[in-house]
């Protein structure tokens, strides 16, 4: 680091090329400024918790049976619509010319499944899609499949990165952070840069360069715009159902 600030000092008095904003930015890049940001998340989430920390019955919660057997038809019947859920958004896919992986309909999808689902159902359910195309069927986006796909693919740190973001979501979902809309943004936004986080340490361990700009930065904006969407229904949602039950 000392090294590469002092080889920008200009030689003759003049301003430097580069700015100490590209040096953090490419610290940020970094793994270890990754790993750092993740563990900034996960103390934000665990003080968002604290303070909020009654629990509450997310929407699949609303319409569980009661009973243990249809209970638990009803978990795997979420299961299979949650993957299905996951499978049709990861073909709808925009690629990137900069960027080894594409745009999907998969964050959204995703997302919501914690937030609707809960911690522990939106966690498994996601894993069950990852596993689903790990044994062979063509549910990763552009149809790919398999372990192999996993291991040697740009996309695989996103693929377990859903399944934290899932948990998390789901979990802020079961303090309340689906019950208004900037909680329901902050939840879904958290999940949303986990998910980044743990997609550009993939690629990082791969030896891409600038991780920050092909696998995290380009995709924020699009992003906000589908949580924002999200945003906007779910706390009716609650609303209504209060109203219905008044």
């Amino acid at each position: 680091m000392k090294r590469a600030a002092e080889s920008w000092l200009p030689c003759c008095g003049g301003p430097p090329r580069r700015t100490f904003a590209i040096l953090f930015a490419s610290d940020l890049c970094s793994p270890v400024g990754i790993n750092v940001g993740l563990n900034i998340i996960k103390k934000t989430v665990i003080n968002l918790v604290r303070r909020n920390s009654m629990t509450y019955k997310t929407y699949s919660d609303l319409i569980r049976p009661q009973s243990a057997v249809m209970g638990r038809l009803y978990d795997l019947l979420l299961m299979a619509v949650g993957v299905v859920a996951i499978t049709f958004s990861a073909y709808i896919r925009i690629p990137l010319p900069f960027s080894p992986v594409p745009l999907t309909g998969q964050t959204l999808t995703v997302l919501l499944i914690g937030i609707l689902y809960g911690r522990k159902r939106g966690a498994i359910c996601v894993l069950a899609y990852v596993m689903t195309g790990i044994a062979g069927l063509p549910v990763f986006q552009g149809g790919h499949f398999g372990l192999d796909y996993i291991i040697k693919g740009a996309t695989a740190g996103y693929l377990f990165g859903f399944i934290v973001a899932a948990f998390a979501t789901g979990y802020l979902a079961e303090h309340g952070f689906d019950r208004s809309f900037w909680k329901v943004f902050t939840a879904m936004f958290l999940g949303d840069i986990i998910l980044l986080s743990f997609g550009s340490l993939w690629l990082a361990a791969l030896g891409t360069n600038d991780v920050l700009l092909k696998g995290f930065i380009p995709f924020i904006p699009g992003d906000i715009v589908k949580i924002l969407a999200a945003t906007a229904i779910l706390p009716t949602g609650w609303k209504l159902i209060g109203k219905i039950h008044k």
